[in-house]
């Protein structure tokens, strides 16, 4: 523990030196460099989320920036590094379809034959491996929706091409592995998402991808939030008191007889603050 706070300490140092040799020498430093340099810090004192969070700013933020190629390469070499190796794999696969003729080209391949048979020799990935991808993607998408919405003195920030690309991976979580048990979370999440911004386009999405959960993984733990999330969305976000009240009475009809039921109890609460009657 501490030979890699050293190892940090070092490291951060000599980011810190080069920051200032760059102001004696008059050059100051771009955002992309001061992301990317920070970001090889973290990597070599083998913090390696703290690293990918810097690569993965270059890379939306900056995709010009003279470094996106070694960028790509070492997100894929987070992923590695993080144990997620399926994400490192695809990550060094899209390297390659972009960048060919790369000096790193030999070691990317090299990277994905490694890291394919360290997958074969552990046996923990070969039982639901496309489960355990389709929670990569999952969380992955959750991860950059989080950085969509930025809290400022003059309120909050949406960045929407943060919020596009973690719609993308919900969507390729549902689309590659529809026979997963994790595509009803993503169901949920990718509604989530659409929620949180301020669109009535939006909220309809979310309302539509809800009912694709309900319709299709009924009797899972994620239909019952689905059908609150509704009548949630029709309530607090389109202010549509009629088909909220029709939301929420579907979970009291789907647990008729059940009254200490969580779902029931908070329907029945809502509808009572909507006016409507219980049935």
């Amino acid at each position: 523990m501490k030979q890699k706070f050293l190892v940090l300490f070092l490291s951060i140092a000599f980011f810190l030196s080069a920051l200032e040799s760059q102001k004696v020498l008059g050059e100051e430093l771009t955002e992309d460099q001061k992301n990317f340099s920070y970001a090889e810090a973290l990597f070599n004192a083998e913090l390696y989320e703290q690293a990918l969070e810097n690569y993965l700013k270059v890379l939306h933020f900056f995709p010009k920036s003279e470094f996106i190629e070694v960028v790509n390469f070492k997100i894929g070499k987070c992923y590695q590094r993080l144990n997620k190796f399926w994400l490192a794999i695809a990550q060094f696969e899209s390297f390659m379809k972009k960048y060919p003729e790369s000096k790193l080209a030999e070691e990317t391949k090299r990277e994905i034959e490694l890291t394919r048979l360290y997958i074969q020799n552990r046996d923990i990935y070969a039982v639901d491996m496309a489960d355990f991808l389709c929670d990569e993607y999952i969380n992955r998408g959750n991860e950059h929706i989080n950085r969509s919405e930025k809290t400022t003195t003059y309120g909050k920030l949406y960045i929407e091409e943060e919020f596009k690309t973690g719609i993308y991976w919900f969507k390729k979580a549902i689309a590659e592995f529809p026979n997963s048990p994790r595509v009803p979370r993503a169901l949920y999440d990718l509604a989530s998402a659409y929620r949180r911004t301020d669109r009535k386009t939006d909220y309809e999405t979310a309302i539509a991808e809800l009912q694709k959960l309900v319709d299709n993984y009924p009797n899972t733990v994620w239909d019952d939030r689905a059908l609150i999330a509704i009548g949630d969305i029709y309530k607090d976000n389109l202010q549509n008191n009629k088909k909220a009240v029709e939301a929420y009475q579907k979970v009291i009809e789907k647990y008729k007889g059940e009254q200490n039921n969580y779902f029931v109890k908070y329907a029945e609460a809502q509808i009572e603050i909507l006016g409507g009657a219980k049935k």
